[in-house]
């Protein structure tokens, strides 16, 4: 595979695990809006089935490993295939003050 390949893989991903992070969110607020009108039962009923939030929450949970290791393996491959060309910049940490900092700008690699 080529490096365009996993660079696009890697921002796909990236993308999936921001939308799975706030549907998780989504549940914790759900569950937590629950638990304060302290409603003990969790399940709701969708075309004659139970549904369980709980559930779907750790599938998604589950999912979001999954694709954080996806991800990962990206990486390993985007730093092996790229021909870096490294860049020095500065970027401002806040209004005071600035750092300088080199990166890959194929990649986007950062030497620390």
């Amino acid at each position: 595979m080529s490096l365009e390949y996993y660079l696009l893989c890697k921002t796909k991903y990236d993308v999936i695990i921001l939308n799975l992070k706030e549907i998780i969110e989504n549940y914790n607020d759900i569950f937590s809006f629950t638990s304060e009108l302290d409603i003990k039962n969790e399940r709701y009923m969708v075309d004659d089935d139970e549904v369980h939030p709980v559930n779907f929450k750790d599938r998604i949970s589950t999912e979001l490993i999954y694709v954080n290791r996806c991800r990962n393996l990206c990486q390993q491959q985007i730093h092996k295939l790229c021909n870096h060309e490294f860049v020095n910049d500065t970027i401002d940490i806040n209004p005071e003050c600035s750092q300088n900092i080199t990166y890959c700008r194929i990649c986007e690699y950062t030497i620390k």
